[in-house]
């Protein structure tokens, strides 16, 4: 058998709870190839199930000579310590983890072409922003309220204009001043019936 396979056989066994025959396999492999890392932390783990903790922390230290900055390796024997009583070696332990991860993560980052934050190199690398361009025209403003169609003339001025006069107050008056106003803008006409003509709907001649 290749040592795949013995690993693979005794991880079979370790699945099954037979955590002696796992142990006595895995040592087997280590025999053969002492650098065997996933035998070695397979081995630690064995132990731990046994309840041997003293063994586990031994064997999970083999696996961190091999592995110094592995992650898995510090997260063993972070539990490990922990269950040992050892709180403090296993907060160590844990720290270690974490930044192991950390480190992957980046290394990750890197190999992908991500931008990792807090690094100045690869910030100033970076490409800049492109500053925002302001519109040459800005879009027209509905809520302010627009010309009626008197290009900005009083009321009066512009029914003076149009042959309007004061001297026309009757009725009839009145209705001829409406019906000028319709011909001269439509838009006024309209604007006069919502208030917002010069003189805000008031008889021409109050203005």
């Amino acid at each position: 058998m290749t040592l795949q396979e013995q690993y693979d056989d005794a991880m079979f066994d370790f699945s099954r709870g037979e955590f002696d025959r796992a142990i006595g396999k895995l040592k087997n492999i280590l025999a053969q190839d002492a650098a065997n890392f996933d035998a070695q932390l397979a081995l630690g783990m064995a132990f731990y199930r046994q309840g041997d903790f003293a063994a586990a922390i031994a064997e999970g230290h083999k696996a961190e000579k091999l592995r110094p900055k592995e992650q898995l390796v510090h997260t063993n024997l972070s539990l490990f310590y922990m269950k040992s009583g050892d709180k403090v070696t296993a907060e160590h332990h844990g720290l270690q983890a974490r930044i192991a991860g950390w480190r992957e993560d980046a290394a990750k980052a890197r190999e992908s072409g991500e931008k990792i934050s807090g690094d100045p190199e690869l910030e100033m690398a970076g490409t800049k922003p492109q500053p925002m361009k302001l519109p040459a025209k800005f879009p027209d403003q509905p809520w302010k309220k627009k010309s009626c169609g008197t290009d900005g003339v009083s009321s009066s001025q512009f029914l003076f204009n149009h042959g309007w006069t004061r001297m026309d107050t009757d009725e009839h008056g009145w209705k001829r001043w409406l019906e000028l106003v319709g011909r001269a803008s439509p838009r006024a006409g309209r604007c006069l019936q919502l208030g917002c003509f010069g003189s805000r709907g008031r008889s021409p001649h109050r203005n």
